[in-house]
């Protein structure tokens, strides 16, 4: 028995490595061969050029000169590039400042930072799928998790996405070991890692709204916890030098100067996210009471032949049928093209290549790139106590970074790396369970064609998603998708 662990724990961690450095090749051999940049990848570029140079020169306004020069069609453009400071926190351009300080300037080595946090978050779904259930979920979700196009078009190119999305996974990560395993430590790296977030884009801050829901809904005695309760303080002081920087150049108007950087009427937008996010939280918040209170199903649920259908509330697990049929059927398009086998998504050097105004426009994109996707959201209407239970802090991670995004605008689906690896974790345990199902037939016929399903399904997941990377994300030919 002992012999047999050691001989797995040596096979994962095999297997963990070859992903997580084939994807760290792959990010950069893709990046390096194709020679095309995107307008924000040039930006980041010569940020890290001039603080390799000078750490405190931090701004675009030289960039700006020479894009207005060289490319007049663009002006004019957005007034942050001829600020004193660049709208987003320091530490991504700072990594790849520290990246050309060590290997030198060439092109290729400004992309580790994205590249090797996008093959990073790899090894943390690994853990997350392990943590709150197994390791074989674990392990099919890092697989699931090295094909995904969209983490692979996001970590092949100079952008902040997925440094970004792999310090929430790794905040959240942490936060869970803290709680399960009641060890306190945890909760500080949790902190650093949300500051880290932080600093990188301030969208990071979602993974500190995620730990305070999550300890407001399901854990109301961590508030009792002074190591969690000082590790929510921690983001803020890191942050902190940042603020002074922001407060020496633009003294008491800096964070409104931030609000409304891009000249979109952002306070209206932020206004509408506080809103519509606000409402919607309170919504799962008031579900999971009723549920708790009434010990009900409120929507039906995946169980075994044993169980019997008389048990459960036929009108409520009817309500929440009707409400996933009309959900699903403003999905129908994704879903079609998700298992069509030839399928590719459009992308595009263009803006609004696709439709930005359907309200699920991120779902239904998710949906395209990867069937995974389709499960997960599926799991969201079909309830299994069980995984309910266990993984209801993917299932919140999820909500809150989707329903920001979706409420925000911007529609570049870069901008939800962060949600991808509770999603996949989520869409793998949701097929894990049917093939459980399957299994646990009394009828031989249908227990063996249900696996064998399952399995083809499984097959064709990979394979999909490796049909979009060969056609697709490894050309490296996109800024929009």
């Amino acid at each position: 028995m002992q012999m047999s662990s050691v001989r797995e724990k040596f096979i994962t961690t095999g297997i963990l490595l070859f992903l997580v450095l084939s994807a760290l090749a792959s990010h950069l051999y893709v990046f390096d061969s194709s020679g095309v940049w995107t307008i924000d990848e040039g930006v980041y570029y010569g940020l890290g050029v001039q603080l390799s140079h000078n750490p405190t020169n931090y701004n675009t306004i030289r960039q700006a000169e020479m894009l207005e020069k060289d490319r007049p069609e663009l002006a004019p453009l957005p007034s942050y590039f001829k600020e004193p400071l660049f709208k987003h926190p320091p530490l991504f351009c700072y990594l790849i400042a520290a990246c050309m300080k060590i290997f030198g300037k060439e092109p290729v080595f400004s992309c580790i930072p994205s590249a090797l946090f996008g093959a990073l978050t790899i090894l943390l779904v690994y853990f997350l799928g392990k943590i709150f259930f197994d390791r074989r979920i674990g392990l099919f979700a890092a697989l699931c998790m090295w094909l995904d196009p969209v983490l692979n078009m996001t970590s092949q190119k100079m952008w902040m996405d997925s440094t970004l999305g792999f310090f929430i996974t790794l905040a959240i990560l942490l936060y869970a070991y803290g709680i399960q395993k009641e060890n306190s430590r945890f909760f500080f790296w949790g902190g650093v890692s949300v500051g880290l977030a932080m600093l990188t884009k301030y969208t990071g801050v979602l993974s500190l709204g995620i730990i305070l829901l999550y300890g407001i809904i399901y854990h109301r005695e961590l508030f009792k916890n002074r190591p969690f309760i000082a590790s929510l303080c921690i983001p803020f002081f890191l942050l902190l030098p940042w603020f002074l920087w922001n407060y020496k150049i633009y003294g008491s108007h800096f964070l409104t100067k931030h609000l409304f950087t891009h000249e979109l009427s952002l306070g209206a937008r932020i206004v509408k996210v506080m809103i519509a996010s606000t409402i919607l939280l309170a919504i799962y918040f008031i579900t999971w009471k009723f549920i708790r209170r009434k010990n009900a199903v409120l929507i039906p649920e995946i169980s075994s032949p044993h169980d019997t259908l008389q048990e459960k509330p036929l009108w409520r697990r009817h309500m929440l049928t009707i409400v996933a049929i009309l959900f699903f059927s403003t999905l129908l398009e994704n879903i079609f093209r998700s298992f069509s086998p030839f399928y590719i998504p459009i992308t595009s050097w263009a803006w609004n290549i696709v439709d930005t105004l359907h309200p699920f426009f991120y779902i239904g994109r998710l949906i395209e790139f990867s069937p995974i996707y389709f499960f997960a959201f599926l799991s969201f209407f079909i309830y299994k106590e069980e995984r309910s239970h266990k993984a209801s802090l993917l299932y919140l991670s999820s909500i809150v970074i989707l329903l920001f995004h979706m409420a925000w605008g911007g529609y570049q689906s870069r901008y939800i790396v962060a949600s991808l690896p509770f999603l996949i974790i989520l869409g793998v345990k949701f097929l894990d369970e049917i093939f459980m199902i399957f299994s646990q037939s009394e009828s031989t016929f249908v227990r063996k064609i249900g696996k064998a399903l399952i399995f083809f399904l499984s097959i064709f997941i990979l394979l999909k998603m490796n049909h979009i990377n060969q056609l697709l994300s490894y050309t490296n030919d996109m800024c929009y998708f």
